[in-house]
């Protein structure tokens, strides 16, 4: 017989059960409104309409000089460090969160809309 304390914790499936998890969580949100993404040519015609945004990478350091973004003014705060200091995005503009696979970019979108930061959105490609 299996104890409990085997079950209910599994290493190798850890990962697995987060992306699941956040999988769920993310496609509850979106209906509710609490999550909202935008494409990235979305936001190339916007800003070639002359809307004004802020483009927020969430990556590490060493995943953005790998692969840096083509757009001016980019802020990059890794998203282990945004909570600290979540007032530096400007508020007066879209802000829109950037990362790999979008996990980080909707951590830090709900994070920030939970500090009252409403203008914000993910990139979704």
């Amino acid at each position: 017989m299996l104890k409990w304390s085997l079950l209910s914790y599994a290493p190798p499936f850890v990962t697995a059960i987060d992306v699941l998890i956040h999988a769920a969580t993310t496609l509850e949100n979106i209906p509710e409104g609490l999550a909202q993404g935008i494409t990235t040519e979305a936001v190339i015609r916007r800003l070639e309409a002359g809307e004004k945004f802020c483009i927020l990478d969430v990556r590490e350091p060493e995943e953005v000089a790998a692969s840096p973004l083509p757009f001016q003014d980019t802020k990059v705060i890794a998203l282990g460090e945004l909570r600290g200091c979540w007032q530096e995005p400007p508020t007066d503009a879209l802000i829109v969160k950037v990362c790999g696979l979008g996990i980080r970019g909707y951590e830090a979108a709900r994070m920030l809309l939970g500090k009252e930061v409403h203008q914000v959105s993910e990139n979704h490609n």
